[in-house]
């Protein structure tokens, strides 16, 4: 399930606006993540790569640098996945946007960058 929303608005804790700007060759997208524990464990602008594990138990990585925007919102009571809106290039959204039809999507973390 891919979900198109805007940033969180009207929280009190907000990222700093650095970590939600797009730069000019980016896009936002939101994504489901099969794994709720992965989408808890990530913080406005963590860089991620996006795995898509298919129902063959094939995987591949679908957008090797994502940079998360908006972390966690929750799929609701008893549900096991959240959206997660990350930046990316446009090539890399329109692999994710394809990609839950073959299968779930998970994140790996990646180290900031010094």
């Amino acid at each position: 399930m891919i979900v198109v929303s805007t940033l969180p608005h009207g929280t009190d804790e907000r990222p700093p606006a650095t970590d939600r700007a797009l730069s000019p060759d980016e896009v936002a997208i939101a994504i489901s993540l099969d794994s709720r524990a992965a989408a808890e464990a990530l913080h406005s602008g963590d860089l991620v790569s996006v795995v898509a594990v298919s129902d063959d138990g094939n995987s591949s990585i679908v957008a090797p640098t994502a940079r998360v925007l908006a972390p966690v919102a929750g799929g609701g009571f008893g549900s096991s996945d959240s959206a997660v809106t990350l930046a990316v290039d446009e090539a890399s959204a329109l692999r994710l946007a394809s990609a839950p039809a073959r299968g779930t999507l998970t994140v790996i973390i990646r180290p900031p960058v010094q």
